[in-house]
């Protein structure tokens, strides 16, 4: 795949006769993509069934003759008065049953029948006139499809209520089923009939409800991108792609794994700090961003939005690329003078005049990395992998308590493998272990036990487990196991006591050093574990165990603590025969390029970074072929 830069526009919003300035503009400064339509609802059916694309077709016409490829969206993320108007039914409804205002955007349920019709027969018509238009390379469905905007990702209109009895249904058999596995008799909340079965609308839903409304939203969303996919690809040219820009990565209970299952490429909307919801680690975030949709088809992904108005950028975009990334596009061209966003960064200002240093910063950043990056059109798996469970989130997610405690312990166990530039493929409980060397699982504090004899088998094989707090306290329906880790526990050869351990401040090594706790942690007791280190030294409370499986070796901390992870990152990249190149900075990495050529220095610091002789300036990034490794 060839490395490509482009942008965002809406020649909707721009006077024709502006076009073709733009077009050069964008074609001087490197850019050779638009991402365009994504709001264009009404701009193409103004009526219902009434199309007008003419303007369009002018559009296309011009950006083929100007050597512009182009990304079509599906616009079907604001739904148009006419079709909200006629048929309120298509409004999302929240838990107190009250229909979502029209007016903004993600605000319709994708579930119901009007909405899918109406949003199918747009893709179709969409791929019948554009399906083969030599400017058109791809496709987007919708946009960020996280549910209803500023809302829960949820709807519980009387369709989805339906379609979630018939869910529940085909999972459980009968409410019998339900009752016991979801733990229904406390509280009287035991159900007599299908009938009885509602939609989780207040704070007090069990665990069980709760995670189950929200595996059913997320195939909900998947089912609706498969309806627009297949409508565009009974009508579209084989060397047109179809993909979709995910966001909200960790943080709004989907799974964008399944939405990438479906498309032809994994993309998501890299805005610094949109990954980790603006966590301290936010850097290492992104990064896991980046491996999780390099990981989804181990092929270039694709970012379809990032941020244009800082000079900080540099590093997270050429991070972003040496992490796999075949196309980068800014968001956005150039502003509009009314309505929402009006005011967001763009590299021009409302009468199209481009900013002083922004496409000069682009046009530098693009002829200085294009020669060092070879995108390949498939990638190798990883030798390590790391487990993440959007149920950990969905459990949580109802909690006042932010950053979520799950995610928070995610990014802590990554953040030292982001730092020693190995990069990992992101995979979920269950998921075939085969060929990986090091398996790294934050805090899996929901774990399905039928999940556990890959760990196990991947362990006992000769793997490497890193593992923190908490893990495997309650089951897939959010139910308290009998023991605490009960279905780890010869696999980490402990016993924990109690789910919280009060008064652990820091955790001292055999050897003296001391590290913060910064999380939460756990009482635990000795099995067959050696004990590496204690909670405040005390030797009545262990903290950190190592432990022989058969052929392979399994640290866990009973805690969070992301300098102490550090230390056992290094301890299991050794067992595990694996390289890294520790970075001098808690803000910068490297990332052993694809192509095989070396590594990406990436310095998000706001000082000088020097990796093995290289030196990289602050919030930028350097390529170092020669770049050394330890092992």
């Amino acid at each position: 795949m060839e490395l490509s830069f482009g942008v965002s526009y809406y020649p909707e919003l721009v006077d024709e006769n502006e076009w073709a300035r733009d077009l050069a503009l964008m074609r001087d400064t490197g850019l050779t993509v638009i991402r365009m339509l994504d709001f264009a609802w009404t701009a193409i059916e103004p009526k219902e069934s009434c199309y007008e694309f003419d303007w369009l077709d002018r559009f296309l016409d011009l950006a083929s003759a100007n050597g512009m490829k182009v990304i079509l969206c599906t616009p079907t993320a604001t739904p148009p008065a006419w079709l909200a108007g006629q048929y309120p039914e298509v409004m999302a409804m929240g838990h107190d049953g009250a229909r979502y205002p029209w007016g903004t955007r993600r605000n319709v349920c994708v579930n119901t029948r009007t909405y899918r019709h109406y949003s199918a027969a747009l893709a179709e018509k969409l791929g019948e006139r554009y399906g083969h238009h030599p400017a058109v390379s791809g496709w987007q469905i919708d946009n960020e499809l996280i549910g209803p905007e500023a809302y829960a990702p949820e709807c519980h209109c009387p369709e989805c209520v339906f379609l979630f009895r018939q869910w529940v249904k085909a999972r459980y058999g009968s409410v019998v089923s339900v009752n016991k596995a979801w733990g229904l008799r406390f509280w009287n909340q035991e159900l007599g009939a299908w009938g009885e079965l509602d939609t989780p609308r207040n704070r007090h839903a069990v665990a069980g409800h709760v995670l189950e409304h929200a595996r059913f939203f997320n195939a909900s969303v998947v089912d609706y991108i498969r309806l627009q996919r297949d409508a565009l690809r009974r009508n579209i040219s084989e060397s047109q792609f179809i993909t979709h820009n995910s966001t909200g990565v960790f943080d709004r209970c989907l799974d964008h794994l399944d939405f990438a299952a479906e498309l032809d490429y994994a993309a998501w909307d890299a805005y610094v700090g949109a990954a980790g919801n603006r966590h301290p680690l936010g850097e290492a975030f992104t990064g896991l961003a980046n491996d999780l949709f390099r990981g989804a088809k181990h092929k270039p992904f694709l970012i379809l939005e990032t941020n244009t108005d800082d000079t900080a950028y540099l590093a997270y975009w050429a991070e972003a690329v040496a992490r796999g990334c075949g196309m980068l596009l800014f968001w956005h061209w150039r502003r509009h003078r009314a309505n929402a966003e009006n005011r967001c960064p763009a590299l021009c200002d409302y009468a199209g005049k481009p900013y002083p240093g922004r496409l000069g910063k682009i046009k530098d950043f693009i002829a200085k990395i294009k020669p060092l990056a070879t995108v390949p059109d498939e990638f190798r798996k990883t030798d390590a992998a790391l487990l993440y469970s959007q149920d950990g989130v969905r459990v949580d997610h109802r909690s006042a308590k932010r950053p979520i405690p799950y995610l928070d312990a995610l990014v802590r166990l990554y953040q030292p493998f982001w730092r020693l530039g190995v990069p990992l493929d992101v995979l979920r409980p269950g998921d075939s272990l085969e060929g990986r060397k090091l398996v790294v699982m934050p805090c899996l504090r929901l774990l399905d036990a039928s999940r556990v004899e890959t760990l196990k088998e991947f362990v006992r094989r000769g793997g490497v487990l890193l593992a923190s707090a908490k893990t495997a306290h309650l089951d897939e329906h959010g139910v308290y196991y009998p023991e605490l880790g009960g279905p780890l526990r010869e696999l980490l050869g402990i016993e924990l006591v109690e789910a919280e351990l009060d008064g652990a401040k820091s955790v001292v090594m055999a050897d003296g050093s001391e590290f913060p706790v910064e999380g939460q942690a756990e009482e635990a007791r000795v099995g067959t574990a050696e004990i590496l280190g204690c909670f405040n030294g005390d030797k009545a409370k262990p903290a950190v165990f190592a432990n022989q499986f058969c052929d392979g070796k399994v640290y866990y901390m009973a805690c969070v603590s992301a300098p102490l992870a550090l230390v056992l990152a290094k301890r299991a990249l050794k067992d595990a025969g694996m390289e890294f190149a520790e970075s001098p900075d808690a803000l910068a990495c490297s990332v052993p390029d694809f192509a095989g050529r070396g590594r990406w220095l990436i310095n998000h610091s706001d000082k000088p970074v020097i990796f093995g002789g290289d030196t990289v300036p602050p919030k930028c990034f350097a390529v170092a072929p020669g770049c050394r490794t330890r092992n």
